[in-house]
């Protein structure tokens, strides 16, 4: 439910404004909203010392998060206090972040040379034989380059052409690296390299050069190098990595609790500045639970005295929009509300749609799974998770969930008869309440039809109601008669196909037809030519229903044939056959067709509240305002 709210005008003296601020921050209950500079009222102007504060705050929380940004640190904040010298701290920040920085350095330049040893390495251990050969000559030098294996026509070519471009005073000579890569060294006379450099220029080939750190060694000593290196620079790098975790460990909470901090003080001055103030007054306007209005009155008189005054000032029946909304639910309902934070939450002064979601939501779903065996499966994974992640609302959320949506699959698994599909009915344990209700059965299409579209019927009808309450507590015409014209509408085009096709009193009829024609002339009133085609698209809400039925119906098929694969494997009867049949069904097919159709009966059922229920009382429409209290988020 929509819990009450209270709102409220604040007005004191300027001169504690900063303290009346710093009371509600603390208290935390408080969702300040804009108050209009009018008159000789002026937005606030912070003093010089605030000033230089909100300065140095801005520049700590940019340090702050470049340093958590470094070490990755996303934990939770460590309970510190306040910090004496925010200044002191800073200059401590800027030296600590600037020797991190140097260890992230560090470890980057670490990996980049890792990376280049371990690309080249092999190459130079296939080619050094012939370039240590090499070194020694003053008139022969080499060439090296790497190519993709798949490349070697490429080679022939260049070989080719630097042949005839040094009448043949060049020889290449190649290693299979790897099965991807190839090292080649052109070796040809040294009068001939400028044209060899020059050559290899234009066709984009690169030489392939020693590190620069082992670049003035022969070609033996550098490989030697080489190789030590690449054992060498992992754990190097693993140490520089131990280190940054270490300090991100260590030092992460601490950073965070001091950024929350920074952000409370920065949020208390941007607060400050957005009062209005008279000559010698401040005003404050915000919106808080009703229950707490006598607790904030305590703790500023209590604080302040007679100086600071609160004036509750009335909600009003056209205020729904920018009043801020909070809900509460019981622990039954409250989980469902994770299904309805994706849009805003419902308008102040309207009913929440929350509880009835989450009626609707578990028994559309077990209506569509309708087995006790998944029903039960389902329900033990939910409470292992929701033990397992108690802790993390989300996780304890989405369990509560699933734990009502099996509850359900098993009262309907019990009403038709099923136990992982029709095995439990093969094996005399469960059977149907009536032979109509095996979903299996041709008889029961049209019963279990019929139970869809009286879903949709029943929510329809439910949202409309919501609407009209809406209406009536918004005080607002049109918001009354458009719900009543949809319903009547509604009940007079149900009227007519009963009497139409014999199952209510023909005395009806004329009563119905009435009804239709001046639902739908109130419908071109309210809304326009296209008020009458709203009706009709009412009665398609309905009869999307229907899609509950049809889904369940692949539910349960999924169900046989997964049973019929495992019966398939054992057909020949020997013992063997039977027991691999009944093991695969059971730990292989039924796990894969339930998770495969699991898809469906959570996106439907979710669909249908959000289309076909939420639309009847406009929830789209309408959007509500968070409430988001001003309180504090960092240590004591």
């Amino acid at each position: 439910m929509i819990v009450a709210m209270s709102r409220v005008l604040i007005v004191g003296p300027k001169i504690i404004s900063a303290e009346v601020i710093r009371l509600l921050h603390k208290m935390g209950r408080l969702h300040i909203t804009p108050v209009k500079n009018q008159g000789a009222l002026h937005p606030a102007v912070l003093d010089s010392g605030e000033a230089v504060v909100k300065h140095t705050m801005d520049r700590l929380q940019q340090e702050l998060d470049g340093l958590l940004t470094v070490l990755g640190f996303q934990g939770r904040p460590a309970q510190a206090a306040l910090p004496a010298d925010w200044e002191n701290l800073l200059a401590h920040l800027v030296v600590q972040r600037a020797e991190i920085n140097q260890l992230i350095k560090q470890k980057l330049d670490l990996a980049d040379e890792l990376a280049l040893i371990e690309n080249y390495r092999a190459a130079f251990e296939a080619l050094s034989p012939l370039m240590s050969k090499l070194e020694p000559s003053r008139r022969i030098k080499a060439f090296g380059f790497m190519a993709k294996l798949q490349e070697s026509a490429a080679v022939d070519a260049l070989q080719k052409e630097l042949r005839k471009l040094t009448e043949g005073r060049v020889e290449f000579y190649r290693h299979q690296v790897d099965e991807k890569k190839l090292a080649v060294l052109a070796a040809f006379h040294i009068g001939d390299e400028e044209k060899i450099k020059g050559f290899f220029t234009k066709a984009g080939v690169n030489e392939l050069k020693l590190p620069s750190t082992v670049a003035s060694l022969n070609m033996a000593e550098a490989v030697s190098q080489l190789k030590e290196k690449s054992r060498r620079l992992p754990e190097m790098i693993s140490e520089t990595s131990k280190r940054i975790s270490e300090i991100s460990r260590q030092e992460g909470p601490v950073f965070e609790a001091y950024r929350l901090m920074a952000g409370d003080e920065l949020a208390r001055l941007q607060a400050k500045e957005e009062l209005p103030e008279g000559r010698f007054t401040f005003y404050l306007q915000g919106y808080l639970p009703a229950e707490d209005l006598p607790v904030l009155k305590e703790l500023l008189f209590k604080k302040f005295g007679d100086q600071v005054s609160v004036k509750e000032i009335e909600i009003g029946p056209r205020d729904g929009g920018k009043t801020p909304v909070m809900l509460k639910n019981n622990p039954l309902v409250k989980p469902f509300e994770l299904l309805l934070a994706i849009f805003n939450p419902p308008q102040y002064g309207s009913i929440d749609p929350t509880p009835f979601v989450a009626i609707f939501f578990p028994i559309y779903f077990g209506f569509i799974i309708g087995d006790v065996g998944y029903g039960a499966v389902l329900g033990s994974v939910s409470l292992f998770l929701f033990f397992k992640f108690k802790a993390k609302e989300i996780f304890r959320s989405l369990a509560i969930i699933f734990i009502l949506c099996s509850f359900w699959a098993v009262v309907f698994g019990v009403i038709y008869g099923e136990l992982f599909g029709e095995v439990g009915e093969h094996l005399h344990i469960i059977a149907p309440l009536t032979e109509n209700l095996n979903r299996m059965k041709k008889g029961s299409v049209f019963l279990l039809l019929g139970v869809s579209l009286a879903f949709g019927l029943i929510q329809v009808f439910t949202g409309l109601i919501i609407a009209l309450i809406n209406g009536i507590r918004h005080r607002d015409r049109h918001h009354i008669l458009e719900p009543t014209a949809f319903m009547a509408a509604l009940l007079s085009i149900f009227g007519l196909i009963g009497c139409l096709a014999g199952l209510l009193p023909q005395a009806l009829l004329i009563p119905a037809i009435a009804g239709l024609v001046a639902s739908a002339g109130l419908m071109v009133g309210l809304v326009g030519v296209a008020g009458p085609i709203e009706i009709f698209g009412a009665v398609g809400n309905i009869l999307s229903y229907s899609r509950l039925f049809a889904i369940g119906l692949s539910a349960v098929y999924l169900a046989f044939a997964a049973n019929k694969l495992g019966s398939l494997i054992g057909a020949s009867g020997e013992l063997w056959a039977v027991i691999l049949g009944t093991v695969l069904a059971a730990v292989l097919f039924h796990p894969l067709f339930f998770a495969i159709g699991l898809i469906s009966p959570i996106v439907q059922p979710a669909r249908l509240q959000f289309v076909e229920f939420f639309t009847k009382f406009k929830y789209f429409d309408n959007p509500g305002k968070q409430y988001k209290p001003f309180k504090t988020k960092g240590g004591k």
